[in-house]
């Protein structure tokens, strides 16, 4: 689940995966965590204008220096991530934030993704805490 968390002095509102995770070798036992995706995505510049999320650590991807991502989801399918971008082309932007009066379009990622390095993008530690890069 994805859950948008406001922020202070006008700062844009964070958005955190969250999920029940199953602590490891704990037979059963849960653990209630939230990652900020911002921790885990980054935004890089399109050739045609626009823009997408990579995966990158602390990459800020959502944040005002990334793609002004809100509103985002998570989709049972793949790509399983998608959010409404201000940093999309133009022909791209097809929703006004009630907050911002903001263009927006929609922008998918896989949450799922495998890094070069061969591990998945988003973890479990073994204390049943999410995180992605080395970061919780």
């Amino acid at each position: 689940m994805i859950k948008a968390v406001s922020a202070a002095n006008g700062q844009q509102e964070q958005q955190l995966l969250t999920a029940n995770c199953v602590i490891p070798g704990s037979k059963g036992l849960k653990q209630y965590s939230q990652l900020n995706l911002d921790k885990c995505l980054g935004w890089r510049r399109t050739n045609d204008g626009g823009g997408a999320l990579v995966a990158l650590k602390n990459g800020g991807g959502l944040s005002k220096k990334g793609g002004q991502c809100s509103k985002c989801r998570y989709l049972q399918s793949s790509p399983n991530l998608i959010c409404n971008c201000a940093g999309v082309r133009q022909d791209q932007k097809t929703y006004v934030d009630p907050a911002t009066a903001t263009w927006m379009g929609p922008v998918l990622f896989d949450l799922d993704a495998v890094l070069l390095s061969g591990k998945p993008l988003i973890e479990v530690t073994g204390q049943g805490l999410l995180a992605c890069h080395g970061v919780v």
